[in-house]
C-alpha cells in the first residue's frame, strides 16, 4: 500500500531588514490552464511584496527538482542578515523522513 496523509498548507511568513515581505506555501503543480494536475505533486512556492503587500510577485517554484513525492509545511524566518526557508521533502524517502532546504537566493537577495 502507498504512504497517504492529509497535511493543512498554512502559509509561513517573514519580514526582512528591507520591510520585503516573503510568504511561501505548499501549493500542487498546475497545468497551463492552471487546474491541479492528478498526478501533480505539491511543491513550495515563494512570493514577495516589497511595497507593504500593496503588489506581490508571482509565485515562484522554490526547489521544482523531479521525483515523486510532496514538499510540506514550510517555514520561512528571517535574521542575521539572512532569509532561511525550510520544509519537509518526501521525494527522497518513502515514508517521509528528513529534511531538506534550501533554494535560489535571487527572490530573497539583499
Amino acid at each position: 500500500t502507498g504512504f497517504t496523509a492529509r497535511v493543512n498548507t498554512f502559509p509561513t511568513v517573514a519580514i526582512d531588514h528591507k520591510n520585503r515581505i516573503s510568504v511561501a506555501w505548499s501549493d500542487r503543480l498546475r497545468d497551463s490552464g492552471g487546474t491541479c494536475r492528478a498526478e501533480g505533486q505539491s511543491r513550495i512556492v515563494l512570493s514577495t511584496s516589497t511595497n507593504g503587500a500593496q503588489s506581490w510577485s508571482g509565485p515562484v517554484v522554490v526547489d521544482a527538482g523531479n521525483g515523486v513525492g510532496h514538499q510540506i509545511t514550510p517555514s520561512l524566518t528571517y535574521g542575521g542578515g539572512a532569509m532561511l526557508l525550510l520544509w519537509k521533502d518526501l521525494r527522497e524517502t518513502y515514508l517521509g523522513s528528513g529534511f531538506y532546504g534550501g533554494g535560489p537566493p535571487s527572490p530573497l537577495a539583499p
